[in-house]
């Protein structure tokens, strides 16, 4: 027996399902993210428009069938591009894509009832869906990370998608306002071929992007400090190993807080996770965005400052520690002044041997607590200058 419209609708409706429930799942338990609600609204559409398309000769008329599969499709193809944008923290809908899709519909409407044209009313929506998928093609393209495999992948698929939509549209509109059974022919074979893949395509590529970027989030969760956002030694240790060494020259400031247990028994705890958050704020304004700030420990932190020169680093330090004696945190209506140590040594190669850079600074750091503390000690070659 023939493979008929018919199975492949109800395949692409099993595919729109499977899809749609792991989606569903994902959102649920897994990875609450507003971009897989959007794209599990994008296959639950598409498996009501592959149901409509497998009963459509029960629906009677056919402009009405015609219209409200396509509005479904549509609206399907919107929540794809909403996801997308979502995911890349823009807003998923804005109102130059309304009305788009608005005059979309009425041009569907026109084509279908005021002015019946078959080859226009067939055209626009495959034209409509090859222009949805590149411009998704050109988000997942801007996606903020330096590898982009999951990207790529569905990159790839959505072109070669938006091709064929591209082509089929061209393919409709040839026959002109009268039908011609030969060109709806080669237009719903062309379609029975590569629709169900594309799908396919288009839900594998979706759970390995979900996959990466979660994976991408506990990384980040494991190298991160939970309390003040700064590195942790785990993300400092893998971030070095990332890097091969170099002769940037770099400069390594060793910060602790001053009287920070006296903080913690004055105010409690919560007192002293407010100066912990407060110090990262104002370190994290005087530094630049490839400059790297971890929490060693306790109230201990490391600061790195990639490209910068000892006197450079010194006016870096200088600020932070101003803007500390200037900004003191509130807890429960009382004003706690915080003030901290630093030591500043000179490297070469910041992310080679980096704890053995620490240990040295450490010396500094003590040296910088005995004169008073709220010091600021130079270090060269181990030796305070």
């Amino acid at each position: 027996m023939p493979f008929s419209v018919s199975h492949v609708h109800i395949t692409v409706s099993i595919i729109a399902l499977i899809l749609t429930l792991v989606m569903l799942v994902t959102w649920l338990y897994i990875y609450k993210k507003s971009f897989v609600a959007l794209w599990c609204g994008f296959f639950s559409l598409i498996l009501i428009s592959s149901l409509l398309n497998s009963v459509k000769a029960g629906m009677g008329h056919f402009s009405l069938y015609w219209l409200v599969v396509n509005f479904t499709t549509i609206s399907a193809y919107l929540l794809c591009v909403a996801g997308h944008r979502a995911r890349l923290g823009e807003k998923p809908l804005t109102t130059w894509m309304l009305l788009y899709c608005v005059a979309l519909y009425a041009g569907l409407v026109f084509s279908t009832v005021v002015v019946p044209h078959q080859g226009l009313k067939m055209f626009l929506v495959p034209l409509s869906e090859a222009l949805v998928v590149y411009y998704c093609a050109y988000l997942l393209w801007c996606t903020p990370s330096k590898y982009k495999p999951a990207e790529r992948t569905m990159i790839v698929g959505l072109t070669i998608w938006g091709g064929i939509q591209f082509a089929t549209a061209l393919i409709v509109l040839s026959q002109g306002s009268l039908a011609v059974p030969q060109t709806i022919a080669l237009y719903e074979s062309i379609n029975n071929l590569f629709t169900p893949a594309a799908y396919v395509g288009m839900g594998l590529s979706s759970i390995l992007i979900i996959a990466s970027d979660l994976a991408k989030e506990l990384r980040k969760q494991a190298n991160t400090d939970t309390l003040t956002g700064a590195l942790n030694r785990r993300g400092l240790t893998s971030l070095c190993m990332q890097q091969a060494p170099s002769a940037e020259v770099a400069t390594l400031v060793l910060i602790d807080l001053d009287d920070f247990k006296g903080i913690n028994n004055q105010y409690g705890h919560d007192g002293g996770d407010k100066a912990l958050r407060r110090l990262v704020e104002i370190v994290n304004e005087n530094i630049r965005g490839d400059d790297i700030i971890c929490r060693l420990g306790g109230d201990e932190f490391v600061l790195l400052l990639r490209n910068t020169k000892l006197k450079q680093a010194t006016l870096v330090v200088n600020r932070i520690q101003q803007q500390m004696k200037a900004l003191a945190i509130e807890n429960n209506n009382i004003e706690i002044a915080l003030e901290a140590s630093f030591a500043i040594q000179q490297v070469h190669t910041p992310c080679d041997d980096i704890f053995d850079k620490i240990k040295t600074a450490d010396k500094g750091l003590f040296q910088a607590k005995n004169r008073g503390k709220n010091q600021i000690v130079l270090l060269q070659d181990g030796y305070s200058v």
